[in-house]
């Protein structure tokens, strides 16, 4: 005979799926241990492997992960926005290379990059925007095809019930 006058208690210690899903991410998000990854990786210049240990994820789980195009997507946004953000510093780095004169080659090299710099933000301000439309392609092969056409008609139904 069982003890009913005690209630049922679950157990108290979490099941091993409850602890694994501790900081991982949602399906379709970055969030977590890998969003910390990432983030160490790009803002900090981790290595992967030493930013997978830092966050306690297994180095296969961090490559891996980095395959997925959500992640891929965010790792490259991120890493988009660290270049925008350093390019003023670039930009500063290389007045001051062209306005130094220990080394004149430094000088001429910067002052031809400012240039460029200059060039390509003329011709082409906002090189991030896309138009939207479509594009058809017509292309015409290089050789004659053949053209010889096979019939490949079915044979008629009453043909195959007189041969029987």
């Amino acid at each position: 005979m069982t003890d009913t006058t005690q209630p049922f208690t679950p157990p108290t210690a979490p099941t091993r799926q409850a602890i694994e899903a501790v900081n991982r991410s949602y399906p379709g998000k970055v969030t977590g241990r890998l969003r910390a990854a990432l983030l160490d990786m790009v803002w900090k210049g981790s290595r992967r492997d030493d930013a997978a240990k830092a966050n306690s994820m297994s180095i296969h789980g961090l490559r891996e992960a980095l395959r997925k195009p959500h992640v891929k997507a965010f790792y490259l946004a991120e890493l988009g926005v660290l270049r925008e953000s350093e390019r003023p510093k670039t930009f500063h780095r290389l007045c001051d290379l062209r306005d130094q004169d220990e080394n004149k080659n430094a000088a001429v090299a910067a002052a031809k990059a400012l240039e460029q710099i200059s060039d390509e933000q003329m011709t082409r301000p906002n090189a991030t925007v896309t138009s939207p439309g479509v594009i058809i392609r017509v292309l015409v092969p290089q050789s004659p095809v053949d053209t010889k056409v096979m019939d490949v008609t079915p044979a008629s139904a009453a043909r195959i019930i007189d041969a029987e």
